[in-house]
């Protein structure tokens, strides 16, 4: 079952992410952490999330993601968010639809294992040997 939180940081005083992260409780099954501007979309102006979340809002998600056993993103929020790999050394998967994981930095800067996912044939480089392709049929 899926439960929402919506408007945990608001609605709670806390003195930094770690304790606003506890309030998700036990870590069991799928976690997902989503920031909404004011049009209820994922991104602002700048197509990002940077510019509809507060410093707060990226603290707590590197706190959730430090408690991941894996982080999953699709390419094109990876591209558009500039997604590097994680320090907290938890793999990251990433799926496309098209094959297309350019523009990555996680994928240049080496670092935690990471996946790629697609139904399309996934081009090796040296730039990805890090990273292993998995074809999804």
């Amino acid at each position: 079952m899926i439960i929402g939180s919506f408007g945990v940081a608001a609605s709670h005083e806390f003195s930094n992410a770690q304790e606003l992260s506890e309030i998700y409780g036990p870590w069991e099954g799928i976690r997902t952490n989503h920031v909404l501007g004011p049009s209820n979309s994922f991104a602002g102006e700048d197509g990002t999330s940077r510019t509809i979340s507060h410093p707060i809002d990226r603290q707590l998600l590197l706190a959730l993601r430090s408690q991941a056993d894996l982080i999953v993103v699709d390419a094109a929020t990876a591209r558009i968010e500039k997604y590097r790999s994680p320090t907290s050394g938890t793999p990251l998967a990433v799926f496309s639809k098209t094959g297309r994981f350019e523009q990555i930095p996680a994928l240049e800067t080496g670092g935690s294992k990471i996946y790629l996912f697609s139904e399309e044939r996934i081009p090796q480089s040296e730039s990805r040997a890090h990273a292993e392709a998995v074809r999804v049929e």
